[in-house]
This record gives C-alpha cells, structure tokens and sequence, in this order.
C-alpha cells in the first residue's frame, strides 16, 4: 500500500452542517501568532484536520495522528482511527479519502517552537504538517507574578527556540 496524500489544516474549530458540509472556523495560515499577558502560555483549544486520499487502499490498517511540539521528545497527543469505523469516508473516481479530526486541548506555547503533525499508516510515519508558534506578552517582565520574575532572574524565562525541521525550510531564490 503506498502512503497516502494527506493535507492538514490548523484552526480553532471544525462543525458539521445539517447538509453535510463541514464549517472550519479560525484557520491560520501561516503560523499562529499569541499575545498574553504573562507566562506560563496555555492555549485553550487548537483543532487539527487531516484529510488523507489514497489511489489504491484495499488493506484496513489503523490510521494514526501524532502532535509533537518541535521543543519537546514526547509526544503530545495520539489519534488512532480504526477504519473500519470511518464515518467521513469518502469514495470518488480518483482514490478513497478520509477525513480526520483532533482536537487538542490545553497546548502549551513555546515561543520559536512549532506543532507537528505526524500520519502514520501500516507502520510507516511520516512528517505531515508544520505551525510555528510566536508568542508575545502584554505585560514587562517586572510587572509578572513574583515566582515568574525569579524564574527570569535565574535565567529560567528565556523560551527555547527551535528551528523547523530541515525539509521543510524554505529559501529565498534571489
């Protein structure tokens, strides 16, 4: 079975229609760009879709979702889909797709880290999608809660910065 062709879109919420139609709300497009007040940073919700087409799938071999953030080994949500009980699958001319949605809850911004998406497909894994994160507080440093200021002081308060993976950098061709 060959992978399939996956796209992934990042936005806050995805709802279905009476009609059937899915309704995606607050997409971003380049990245996502965060203000608050104060560390640490929490965002609420961020949802995940992931449609996925293969030309030729006969086998129904589980289909996993993985999101790590670029700055942290573990990772930090898993999605498994048994096909079987697909309910967005769809059939056309051109190959069988399916339509997959995670929703995660909680995800902690780093700024300069990024969110990475991860399909895995009969045992083979593969980098799907990329959002980078920049993060900026409306508060100084000095006007932070006391425990947050020590932290800074210690040398605590600089957020890691991850460069994007390698493949996916693009350059200017001037």
């Amino acid at each position: 079975m060959s992978f399939p062709e996956a796209h992934v879109i990042f936005c806050d919420d995805v709802r279905r229609e009476d009609n059937g139609k899915l309704l995606i709300l607050g997409t971003y497009l380049a990245g996502m760009h965060a203000q608050f007040l104060h560390p640490p940073v929490s965002y609420p919700r961020l949802t995940i879709m992931v449609f996925a087409r293969w030309r030729n799938r006969d086998e129904q071999e589980p289909v996993v979702i993985e999101t790590r953030l670029s700055n942290q080994p573990e990772v930090f949500s898993r999605t498994e889909i048994d096909p079987l009980s697909l309910a967005d699958e769809i059939n056309s001319p051109i190959g069988r797709g399916v339509l997959m949605t995670a929703f995660l809850d909680g995800l902690p911004l780093t700024d300069g880290a990024a969110l990475e998406v991860h399909l895995t497909v009969a045992g083979e894994t593969r980098l799907i999608g990329w959002m980078p994160f920049t993060v900026t507080f409306l508060m100084p440093p000095d006007q932070w809660p006391s425990h947050l200021q020590a932290e800074a002081l210690r040398g605590g308060g600089g957020p890691p910065v991850a460069d994007p993976p390698k493949h996916r950098r693009r350059r200017n061709k001037s």
